[in-house]
């Protein structure tokens, strides 16, 4: 789900896009023009009127709150898939199961970056890019995603990462069981070149799935609800207890 001009868009699974311009209370479809797909994710990325979804292999682009879509997108090869797309310092990236791709028109168009192998996901944080792969653990690129380095987190087991105001968040999964590799969640404040853990008070087993704002890190935890932990402005270090969120039902309107 992403934010845009006080709208709220999300992607349901094998449904379509969705909108809501009340927080939330209620949702239309917005998909005109997309593929009908019974069997995909619909991943999203927002930024000052422009929406971009990727389903499968294909993105598509929207500059009209989602009332129309144009694509797919050139640039992307039958096989390989999209897992998410992002905004950052007016570019496009998106992570796919063999690369990292740019496109600097909208979304109409991508082009490799430097790094051409299995990416989960990709992230931005204060104009440097970072990378979540199953081989490297984290990268990170302060060119535009023309050359990458490790960060201090190589570990292969990284799920989730979100950024807020220089911190960086990374959770892992240790399996499906939480069993074996224990599940945590890792922060740094220095570009990734060492990390920390910090999981007090916080339900990981299973791994949890992070997002960040200005003043919180929620996490969406496997049958413990959504916990928030209070980011501080011009903080040192990391050290409050979470708090948790019980998310209310919502069911979309307009969808048949």
């Amino acid at each position: 789900m992403v934010s845009d001009r006080g709208a709220l868009y999300a992607g349901f699974f094998g449904t379509g896009v969705f909108k809501s311009v009340d927080h939330g209370d209620s949702w239309t479809p917005v998909g005109a023009g997309l593929p009908a797909v019974g069997d995909q994710f619909y991943t999203l990325a927002a930024n000052e009127g422009l929406l971009l979804v990727a389903i499968g292999n294909q993105i598509f682009h929207s500059i009209n709150g989602g009332m129309s879509w144009s694509g797919p997108a050139a640039g992307l090869s039958q096989d390989e898939l999209v897992s998410n797309v992002i905004f950052s310092d007016g570019a496009a990236y998106a992570s796919t199961t063999t690369r990292v791709v740019k496109s600097i028109d909208g979304g109409a168009s991508w082009r490799p970056t430097g790094f051409n192998e299995f990416t989960r996901l990709v992230a931005s944080s204060a104009g440097t890019l970072y990378a979540v792969t199953p081989r490297y653990g984290v990268l990170k690129s302060m060119d535009g995603g023309d050359s990458w380095t490790q960060t201090g987190l190589t570990r292969t087991d990284i799920y989730s990462f979100a950024a807020s105001g220089g911190w960086l968040f990374a959770a892992n999964i240790g399996n499906a069981l939480g069993a074996g590799q224990p599940d945590h969640v890792f922060v740094s404040n220095d570009e990734g070149d060492s990390w920390s853990t910090m999981d007090q008070g916080l339900f990981v087993l299973g791994g949890v799935a992070l997002a960040a704002s200005d003043t919180a890190l929620y996490a969406g935890t496997q049958g413990f609800g959504v916990q928030a932990l209070d980011l501080l402005p011009e903080r040192e270090s990391i050290e409050a207890p979470v708090r948790l969120h019980r998310p209310r039902e919502v069911t979309p309107t307009g969808y048949r």
